[in-house]
């Protein structure tokens, strides 16, 4: 029940920390759940329904699997058979397209928060039986390379944050790149810190892994402005520094800055055509923001306070969560789309 608070409480101070906007807007639609709450992570699969996790109230544990159609008018409740699974009390705390297409999502312990796993769920008429992937040390991030087995993950916890390798054993070491100079910390190094005996205050910090669609590059965000910053006891030290985002070309390891000046990101993703769609604040304006890769123009898309951003398989939609303007404290949630927008998207 501990996590379970955690997560909640978690999104309602995300919802309250940020300055608040006007909300809703003529190019969107939306499915409002108010006063329910939805987790975050959003799933558009390519028959066009769209995954989403809802967190059930405090007198009860973990969150359910629900789904809705394009259009978002109505949504569904999906069991899912965690009986495939090691540990006892499974709640699913994070959704990911794979690869291959099928649904992903990690499966948390209550009863063991070390035995924390990565699915595969498959979906039929009845429901979704949950399949092992890979084991997880409780990782705020999964993302998946297009063989299914390796991939990246990220930790970010109490001010600290930092990005790892995955494979089939679990997580393995970032690995080097160049220039070393440009975020020159271990930025895998909350993973492999002795539990309980690191200080993070000498790094900076290092989340929101995204590959782009050919898998030739990893996205991330790294904030260099954090090192030697307390994150003092709740992680708050360091709440208002800048973020910047980076890619790092896989074949040569290389690494470039491709934006700067954003804070209180809650995720980004990679489209076509150099697109890139970070959620967060930039300029005094909180809001999705659209950054073309190539020429590095950064531009507000959509103001509000969102949750991290997801694309339509056909890249032309955002579909994504908004906490509630007028009441963040509730953690009031609504999912809504929107066109991407710019040359080359509707």
């Amino acid at each position: 029940m501990q996590r379970r608070a955690s997560l909640v409480a978690g999104l309602v101070l995300l919802a309250a920390s940020v300055n608040l906007v006007a909300c809703g807007a003529s190019d969107e639609s939306s499915f409002a759940t108010s006063p329910d709450q939805i987790a975050p992570w959003v799933v558009p699969m390519e028959d066009g329904r769209v995954y989403f996790l809802r967190l059930l109230d405090a007198s009860s544990s973990g969150t359910e699997l629900w789904r809705t159609g394009p259009a978002l008018r109505a949504a569904s409740k999906v069991p899912v058979d965690t009986s495939n699974l090691s540990c006892q009390l499974p709640y699913l705390s994070e959704l990911r397209r794979l690869p291959d297409g099928r649904l992903g999502a990690v499966a948390a312990c209550f009863d063991d928060p070390d035995n924390d796993t990565y699915v595969s769920l498959a979906v039929a008429a009845g429901g979704a039986v949950a399949t092992p992937l890979a084991p997880l040390t409780s990782t705020d991030d999964v993302v998946w390379s297009a063989d299914g087995r390796t991939g990246w993950t990220s930790r970010n916890s109490r001010g600290c944050a930092g990005i790892a390798a995955m494979g089939p054993a679990g997580v393995e070491p970032f690995g080097d790149y160049t220039p070393a100079d440009l975020l020159p910390w271990k930025i895998d190094a909350d993973f492999f810190a002795p539990r309980g005996g690191d200080n993070c205050t000498a790094r900076g910090r290092a989340a929101f892994p995204a590959l782009t669609p050919d898998g030739e590059a990893l996205l991330f965000m790294a904030s260099p402005a954090s090192a030697w910053v307390s994150p003092n006891n709740m992680g708050t030290g360091r709440d208002r520094l800048p973020w910047n985002l980076y890619r790092l070309t896989l074949a040569s390891r290389s690494v470039e800055l491709l934006a700067t000046g954003f804070s209180q990101p809650t995720g980004l993703v990679a489209g076509d055509s150099g697109l890139i769609l970070v959620s967060g604040a930039r300029d005094g304006q909180q809001g999705v923001w659209r950054i073309d890769a190539g020429t590095r123009k950064v531009e507000l898309r959509k103001a509000g306070n969102f949750g991290p951003p997801y694309l339509s398989p056909d890249h032309r939609s955002v579909i994504i969560v908004r906490y509630s303007c007028r009441e963040p404290e509730t953690g009031d949630t609504t999912l809504v789309r929107f066109p991407v927008g710019g040359d080359g998207h509707s």
